[in-house]
């Protein structure tokens, strides 16, 4: 099969943690990311780690804000491997086709899976 791959990582955020957790927890993607041990993992140069949220726009902009304090002065490529949506609690399969993605960086939302 020669199609495209996309190693995607998600994380369900259910609004539990404080900023000191979560942020740790950027640091050891970013730092896994650095070392290329999240490469390795998934076999793949590129790899996304999405976070997700049902039906709470502002721990959206929490994680997504956390995310870029975290980031700090890394490179910009290291930040494009963090996505962030906000979900329906019964979401579908196509929330990956749907521009409901965000970046820490960008505001305009976009597709996860480009078709």
């Amino acid at each position: 099969m020669g199609g495209k791959r996309l190693p995607l990582y998600v994380e369900q955020d259910r609004d539990t943690e404080e900023d000191k957790k979560f942020k740790y927890r950027i640091r050891k993607y970013i730092e896994a990311i650095k070392s290329g041990t999240i490469q390795q993992r998934f076999g793949h140069r590129k790899v996304t780690v999405a976070f997700t949220v049902f039906e709470n726009e502002k721990r959206l902009h929490q994680m997504r804000q956390w995310t870029l304090e975290e980031l700090g002065n890394e490179p910009r490529d290291i930040g494009s491997v963090f996505a962030f949506a906000n979900l329906p609690k019964k979401p579908d399969g196509k929330v990956w086709l749907d521009a409901c993605w965000y970046m820490a960086y960008d505001k305009a939302p976009f597709a996860l899976l480009a078709v």
